[in-house]
């Protein structure tokens, strides 16, 4: 957050829940390029000043959308299984499927553009799900750190470069096939720690 505020106050909750809804719905018509802060406070009926004792600027916004949608659908599809499983992993794979799925459907006009903006923070996000898969599971796994780190950055790559590969050509095959189809592939990463 920009400014030092209490977040666990419902008004602020509400307020941050509220600037959030708002970008979803400009970038509904607009694209996300062209979308200011004065749209987002002008539309939210909000302060720009109000804004900013939230986010930074419109990007941290996006940041903080981002990363509150990838906890939701990772513990949805997760709970709190942290075994690294076929079973584990498959659901992380369709989390970040349904990921896709709502941001598309959410920002339509405003999907593509923004898409390689979240792509890093999701990334960084699918590799700490993973690092923190890892630390429950370490014994099972070599203790090398350099190279888990850099594994767990090809894992985390791997999935969110294929679902976004398969989001971009349409959907052509449903998400289970999708996942039968990464699963080896991803499974395989875990026999080089």
């Amino acid at each position: 957050m920009a400014l030092s505020i209490n977040e666990k106050n419902p008004r602020v909750i509400k307020t941050r829940k509220l600037i959030q809804e708002t970008i979803f719905n400009l970038s509904k018509v607009k694209n996300f390029d062209t979308i200011t802060v004065s749209d987002i406070a002008q539309k939210a009926e909000i302060n720009r000043s109000t804004f900013y004792a939230h986010f930074h600027d419109k990007y941290d916004l996006l940041e903080s959308i981002v990363s509150d949608q990838l906890e939701y659908f990772i513990s949805k599809r997760i709970g709190d299984k942290l075994e690294i499983t076929e079973e584990v992993i498959r659901n992380l794979i369709l989390s970040i499927c349904d990921y896709h799925e709502d941001l598309s459907q959410r920002c339509k006009y405003s999907y593509r553009s923004f898409a390689s903006v979240i792509e890093i923070k999701a990334k960084v996000q699918l590799r700490q799900v993973m690092l923190t898969l890892f630390i429950k599971n370490e014994n099972k796994f070599a203790h090398d750190k350099m190279k888990i780190e850099l594994i767990f950055t090809m894992i985390s790559s791997s999935i969110y470069d294929g679902v976004q590969y398969w989001y971009s050509l349409g959907k052509k095959v449903n998400s289970i096939i999708l996942v039968e189809e990464m699963l080896p592939f991803i499974m395989t990463y875990f026999t080089l720690l």
